[in-house]
This record gives C-alpha cells, structure tokens and sequence, in this order.
C-alpha cells in the first residue's frame, strides 16, 4: 500500500510540475513514459555508470550512478521495482523531480526521494516503479 501511495504522490508531482514548470514540455513526459513502461531491464545499461542530475530548470546538481535494482511485489498486471542511486558526496537533495542525463537518449524525468543508509546518509536515493503490464 505505501508504494502505491509513493507511485501516485510521485505522479501526481510529475504532471503538476509540467503545468509549472514550462520548460518541461509534454512531449518529454511522453517520451519518458515510454522509455520506462519497458521495465526494469531499461534502466540496466545505466548500472554503476555517473549520470548528470539537473532540476526542472536545467540547472546541475550532481552525479548520481545506479547501484541497485529491487524487484518489488509484481503480478500478471502490475510490475513493481525501484532502483537505488547514490551521489559521490553527501546532497541536499530533496524529495522531487529531476532530470537524469546519460547523453545516450532523450533525457528521463524521475521522481527521486532520499534513501538513507546507516553508514552513508544523504548519498543514497530512491526511484519506485509501478507499471501496468501489457
């Protein structure tokens, strides 16, 4: 129940700051779905590689590497995984939307939230996926 609720509060932020945020066209949002809804196995040439991080603005915040998949609860219907990040210094980032570049394709929004560790706080953030099946 509370991945659902982190998957509609991070939806729910994502078409919101496409109605703020101007330079955050529709067309991205589209193509962004669609580079997602292939599921986990998309994110996994991004494995252990730096990816430059900006806000909604354009602006850079940091490096971040994909360090871990977990494959959540998922049935015929639903697939459910989140992907763990970490930064190469400690961040100030927040709960929220940012742009993640890898100069191979078009840049991803996703909807990344701190994801503390008991060693390394405020390096490690988290991305939680629910997609419907075709």
């Amino acid at each position: 129940m509370l991945q659902r609720r982190q998957f509609i509060l991070g939806t729910a932020t994502l078409f919101g700051a496409t109605l703020l945020v101007p330079s955050i066209s529709l067309k991205v949002l589209a193509e962004t779905g669609s580079e997602i809804s292939s599921g986990e196995d998309k994110f996994s040439h991004l494995m252990k590689k730096w990816i430059a991080l900006y806000d909604s603005n354009g602006g850079y915040l940091a490096e971040i590497k994909l360090v871990k998949v977990f494959e959540e609860s998922s049935d015929d219907a639903v697939e459910q995984f989140s992907l763990r990040w970490e930064t190469r210094e400690e961040s100030s980032l927040e709960a929220g939307i940012y742009v993640l570049e890898d100069f191979s394709s078009t840049p991803m929004l996703i909807y990344l939230e701190p994801s503390y560790s008991k060693k390394r706080n405020g390096r490690f953030f988290r991305a939680s996926f629910s997609l419907l099946k075709n």
